[in-house]
Parts: C-alpha cells; sequence; structure tokens
C-alpha cells in the first residue's frame, strides 16, 4: 500500500508537469515495448519458478534450490538481453507501427525515450526473479515496497532539474530507479544466504520442470500482453493526448488492483503451491469457494466507490499545472470503464494463481489466444462511439469473459483430477 501511495504521488506530479502533452504521449509509448518484453520473457518465470523452486526446496534441499535459481536468472538474463537487442535493431520499424498517428517529430521524440527506457527491459527481469524468491520464502515486504524507489527517484528528479531535461530526465530517473531497486532486493536476498550466482548448472531435470510449464507462459503471455500494444496503437490514431489519457484513466485501476488483487495473488501462490503438491483437492475447493466470494465483495464495493467519487478523485491528484479541467472529464470517464473490470480482474487473478500452482499453464495460453482476439474487435467496436473511453471499456468486457472462462475451465480441471 505504502509503495503505491508514492507512486499515486508521482503520478500528479507528472501530470502537473506533463499533463496530456505530446512530450508524456510519447513517453507512455517508449514504455509500452520494454513493459511488453518484461511481462513476456521476465515475469512468465515467476509462475514457472515458484511451485517448482518449493518442491525441490523440499524435497531435495536448500543448495539444489539455489541451483535451480541461479539457473534461472542465468536464462533469464541471457533471453532479456538477446530480445532487448532484437527490439533494438526492430525500433525503428515497430515504433511507427505503434504511433502510427504520430507526426514525425512526436515520433522522433518516442524512439529516442525508448532507446533511454530499453536497459530496464533487463533490469526489471531480474527484478521480478529476485522478488519471485523472496515471495517463495514468504517473505513479502521488500519485493513489495521495492517499487516505490523508480517513484522516489522521479519525484525527486520532478522537484529538482526537471526543467533542465525535461521528459528526457523522467524516463532517465526510471533506469536509476530500477537499478537502485535491484540493490535493495539484492540485499534482501543475501539476508537468506541465497547465492545469486552459481554458475550455469545446465538444463537439468529441475530446470526442465520450470521451462515446462515456462514455455506455455511465454506463449500465453507474449498474446496477452500484445493487448496491450494494440491498445496503445489503436488509441495513438486518435489525436494529440490520447495516450496520454488511457495512461492517467487506468493508473488508479491499477494501483488498487496492485495493493489488493495482485498482492494477494502473489500471497497465496506459494500457499496453493504446496496444497497442490499435498494434491489436497477438496482444499483447494474450498480455498477457491472461501476467497472468491471474499476478494468478490470486497471489489464490488471499491468499484461502486471509485465510479461514484470518480471525477473528484481525478482532479484532486491531476488537476494542477498543466492538467485541464477538460482532461479531468475525459479521463475520470475512462477511469470508470477501466475500473468497471476490478471484481473481474480480481477473481481471474485467483483462478490463473491456482492454474499456476497445478502447472496446468496450457488453460492460460488457450485463454490469452481469446483475449487478444476479443480485445482487438471490441476496441474497433467501442473506440467508434466512445472514442479513449471505448478502449478502456473493451478491456473491461474482455476480463469480464476472461474470469467466465478460466474459472470454468479450473473446475473442469479439478474434476478431471479427481477422478
Amino acid at each position: 500500500m505504502c509503495a503505491r501511495l508514492v507512486s499515486i504521488v508521482s503520478s500528479g506530479i507528472i501530470a502537473s508537469a506533463f499533463g496530456t502533452s505530446d512530450a508524456m504521449d510519447a513517453c507512455v509509448l517508449a514504455g509500452v515495448i520494454p513493459n511488453y518484453i518484461l511481462n513476456v520473457v521476465g515475469a512468465s518465470f515467476n509462475a514457472a519458478l515458484i511451485p517448482v523452486y518449493l518442491q525441490v526446496r523440499k524435497e531435495k534441499g536448500p543448495e539444489e534450490a539455489g541451483r535451480l535459481f541461479s539457473s534461472v536468472v542465468a536464462m533469464s538474463l541471457g533471453l532479456l538481453t538477446l530480445v532487448a537487442l532484437i527490439m533494438l535493431a526492430f525500433a525503428p520499424i515497430l515504433l511507427p507501427i505503434l504511433g502510427s498517428g504520430f507526426s514525425p517529430a512526436k515520433l522522433a521524440l518516442t524512439r529516442t525515450l525508448f532507446y533511454i527506457l530499453l536497459p530496464t527491459t533487463v533490469l526489471s527481469g531480474l527484478i521480478t526473479n529476485f522478488g519471485a524468491i523472496l515471495n517463495a520464502h514468504e517473505d513479502f515486504a521488500i519485493a513489495a515496497i521495492a517499487p516505490s524507489v523508480v517513484n522516489i527517484v522521479q519525484i525527486i528528479y520532478l522537484y529538482s532539474v526537471v526543467h533542465a531535461w525535461g521528459i528526457y530526465g523522467l524516463a532517465a530517473m526510471s533506469v536509476v530507479g530500477n537499478l537502485l531497486q535491484l540493490a535493495l532486493l539484492t540485499w534482501g536476498l543475501k539476508r537468506y544466504r541465497i547465492r545469486l550466482w552459481q554458475g550455469w548448472s545446465g538444463i537439468d531435470e529441475n530446470l526442465k520442470n520450470v521451462l515446462k510449464q515456462y514455455l506455455p507462459l511465454v506463449a500465453g503471455a507474449s498474446v496477452m500482453s500484445s493487448t496491450a500494444l494494440v491498445d496503445q496503437a489503436i488509441t495513438a490514431t486518435l489525436g494529440s493526448g490520447s495516450v496520454a489519457i488511457l495512461n492517467y484513466g487506468n493508473r488508479l485501476p491499477t494501483i488498487i488492483t496492485g495493493i489488493g488483487v495482485t498482492a494477494l495473488g502473489t500471497a497465496v501462490l506459494p500457499y496453493f503451491s504446496k496444497v497442490t503438491a499435498a494434491r489436497d483437492w477438496p482444499g483447494v475447493r474450498r480455498l477457491l469457494k472461501t476467497y472468491s466470494r471474499l476478494i468478490a465483495t470486497i471489489a464490488i464495493s471499491i468499484t461502486l466507490i471509485i465510479v461514484l467519487l470518480s471525477h473528484w478523485i481525478i482532479r484532486f491528484i491531476y488537476q494542477h499545472g498543466h492538467f485541464s479541467a477538460a482532461d479531468t472529464n475525459i479521463v475520470s470517464l475512462v477511469q470508470i470503464m477501466f475500473i468497471l473490470e476490478l471484481p473481474f480482474y480480481a477473481v481471474g487473478i485467483l483462478y490463473v494463481r491456482m492454474i499456476s500452482a497445478m502447472q496446468a499453464n496450457f488453460i492460460l495460453t488457450a485463454s490469452a489466444a481469446i483475449n487478444f482476439i476479443l480485445n482487438i474487435v471490441l476496441d474497433f467496436v467501442f473506440m467508434r462511439y466512445m472514442g479513449v473511453a471505448g478502449i478502456a471499456l473493451a478491456t473491461t468486457i474482455v476480463y469480464v469473459l476472461s474470469c467466465g472462462y478460466l474459472g470454468f475451465m479450473l473446475y473442469w480441471k479439478l474434476r478431471q483430477i479427481e477422478k
């Protein structure tokens, strides 16, 4: 919660400094590809690693688990570096496609900011790996507070030398913040005497088990994360400021999911992994029912509050400096469209974590493919009538349908196992 509150403060200060300007549009779009690489290559390792890591640690001991972790870090570092270099080479082709509605000058700015932000791909990949192992040891505090380091660095910059370096400095501070965040997580791992680098142990049976789960997750994440690329590319055609508006409108819903939903999903994955490793399927059903009801009740309550107070919230956080009253009106509507997804996203995350713990990640791959197609169709349908807000509404409908699909498939998988 502390980390997300710092993020809100940072977001408000950024809005005051840059508003919905072309510079902010360019900065948001420049970060789309690094985030995509991270979600596909880096973050997928977590869901694949934790269940196997805990099983190896329990059955073969900490030393063997440490070797597995070192191998995963080495592989993650190599893959992220390779993909980042490939994206660096193809940036002149990809960025004009994503920013098809941008002017030549705006596109040139986007390309420069992309080059500045690209190192965060590798850094964030290592951050997710280190945080995953801390979570596996049920030490959640350091991994949870670490992202605030990036926001604190940005706030210091915005209150000091922003007029000298402008949007370029904001992008550079993201890189600096990620370096400091990685240092904090490294310190956290050393408290558990976990060796970060033991050399490459080869593709042994343990790593094969991780890769067996990882490859379907990568396939699913590559499709699912592509929805963000599609959303940004379509939004870029809607005129100046549209990309920034979509980003601002989604900031608070993202923060809320980070405070509650993602935190809960992170916390339950190791526990779910232990329950499934013990093959306590009646216990799994009880956990799902209990958490689903609790999460849905809380999420619906939060959603209603945000819908009612959306305009006031946006005005309070953002309407300063270069962020106008007209910006507040459209961003508050976008925020409402996004926050409607919360109950379905929350319950869906619970299903995703249980599916990962059961090592049935092929279900997630199929879900991602369905969501990707739906998102493209719904984006084009709703943006014709509601502009940027229509793209947000399309995302919400995708999560509604995805939650239903994941729930159905999860209980189908449980029935298959129990037979």
